[in-house]
């Protein structure tokens, strides 16, 4: 009768063990939050406008000052050119899109009026020192959208 303690307990553990599983896995969600993945044209179009802007000297510089006029024009027209291209000599309005540029993390906030669509969203964080060689840092945010 020597030792049988030992493996009395040893069993009394596994069964413990096992008992603690089965609550962790009847306790865990049935149902599964399903996240939207990003489709690959979206995805690319975010890839290609993000290359462009990190290239771009003077669209960095723009960014990172917030000039409205540079951000509105420029930029704003190579994203429409980007999300909505020109096939056969017209441009396909299927998608709409919305920049947003924020130069300080607190106050970032976009609005964007989709509607009940399924608005894609990305960022990059763009610095640059400035001509005062003093870095800045901003966010852009890039919203994309099936047009109604």
């Amino acid at each position: 009768m020597v030792g049988k303690k030992g493996y009395l307990k040893t069993v009394e553990a596994l069964i413990a063990v096992i008992m603690l599983f089965g609550f962790f896995i009847y306790m865990l969600p049935g149902d599964r939050i399903e996240v939207a993945s990003v489709p690959q044209d979206i995805e690319l179009m975010q890839d290609v406008i993000f290359d462009e802007i990190s290239n771009n000297v003077e669209w960095r510089q723009c960014i990172v000052q917030d000039n409205p006029k540079c951000i509105d024009g420029e930029i704003t027209s190579f994203v429409g050119s980007v999300v909505n291209p020109e096939r056969d000599g017209s441009t396909l309005l299927v998608r709409d899109f919305k920049i947003g540029v924020c130069t300080e993390a607190l106050s970032c906030n976009v609005d964007v009026d989709a509607g009940d669509k399924e608005v894609y969203a990305a960022d990059i964080i763009i610095r640059d020192l400035g001509s005062s060689n003093v870095l800045k840092t901003a966010i852009f945010k890039l919203f994309i959208w099936e047009k109604s």
